[in-house]
């Protein structure tokens, strides 16, 4: 089991770093692509650490929750809103692009 996990972590180490290396070869990411990039990487490591906090260290939660196996659901959760999220970003017009405003202070307000 731990073998698996070890191989599964390492693969998608390798596969996160043979992207950055082609994101630098092609100069950067900008607008979705870049946020896309940020939530898939945050997400992932979340729902990483919370795998391993709900369903790797069960002993220490009641036996009320160990026994009904509600535990699966915050340890799944971060996946599942992860997709939802590089959907609804990648695929829609959720991100648009906005403009800053030119000239003058951001924070002032126009009169």
């Amino acid at each position: 089991m731990v073998n698996g996990m070890f191989f599964f972590l390492g693969s998608v180490a390798l596969l996160s770093a043979a992207r950055d290396v082609r994101m630098l070869v092609r100069g950067g990411l900008f607008g979705v692509h870049r946020i896309a990039r940020h939530l898939w990487r945050m997400c992932f490591g979340l729902f990483i650490a919370s795998g391993s906090l709900f369903l790797g260290q069960q002993q220490v939660f009641p036996a009320l929750l160990r026994k009904t196996n509600v535990l699966f659901i915050p340890a799944i959760l971060p996946l599942i809103l992860m997709i939802f999220w590089l959907v609804r970003i990648r695929f829609t017009n959720a991100y648009k692009r906005k403009s800053m405003p030119r000239g003058g202070d951001v924070y002032s307000l126009r009169t």
